[in-house]
């Protein structure tokens, strides 16, 4: 069964069904062994950051996780059409006693996955007419998926609580989550 991670400081979480799952941040990398102590490959600290340099650091994030032990999938784009990921599987062999997402977590702070991902999405978030033409698409995805009440000026954390308050109604939300999931990061940045 794959193993994944909802992201740090994002917005909307819901309870339940998880909007979080939905926003599934899911690391990658290459395969070379990486030892204990200082990172040897690409790693992020701040600053600006290219698509070129954020996927090294996935990749490098992979490699982690193949050392580790896990059957790990490709790196590939997500369904966001920004971000790229891998799933993965198995126990792992590298930490003994870690849990498959301890080992993750691991292997992304020695590269400095989560402030790389972070500092990619905000610098390739839309603006403008082209952000406009997006919300709209937005808008529309998830008016067809039964939420309603959302404008352009509608933020991250508006989109969250009328995705909850229709789950509470006992709805179903996974139209919702897949709208949110391919709009989030485009309008919203790491906020998505």
């Amino acid at each position: 069964m794959p193993t994944s991670r909802a992201p740090r400081g994002r917005a909307p979480r819901t309870t339940g069904w998880g909007l979080a799952a939905a926003l599934v941040l899911l690391a990658g990398c290459s395969g070379t062994a990486v030892p204990d102590g200082p990172a040897p490959g690409p790693s992020y600290s701040a600053g600006p950051i290219t698509e070129a340099q954020y996927v090294a650091i996935v990749r490098a994030v992979y490699a982690c996780m193949v050392d580790k032990g896990y059957d790990v999938e490709d790196v590939s784009r997500r369904t966001d059409g920004v971000t790229y990921g891998f799933q993965f599987s198995g126990s792992g062999t590298g930490s003994g006693s870690l849990s498959g997402q301890q080992d993750l977590v691991e292997c992304e702070e020695r590269y400095g996955l989560m402030a790389a991902e972070i500092a990619f999405q905000d610098q390739v978030a839309l603006s403008g007419a082209e952000r406009e033409a997006v919300y709209g698409q937005l808008i529309a995805c998830l008016d067809a998926a039964g939420v309603t009440g959302i404008t352009s000026a509608s933020t991250a954390l508006d989109v969250g609580a009328a995705i909850e308050s229709l789950e509470r109604s006992g709805a179903d939300v996974s139209a919702a989550t897949t709208c949110w999931t391919q709009y989030s990061t485009q309008l919203f940045g790491s906020l998505g």
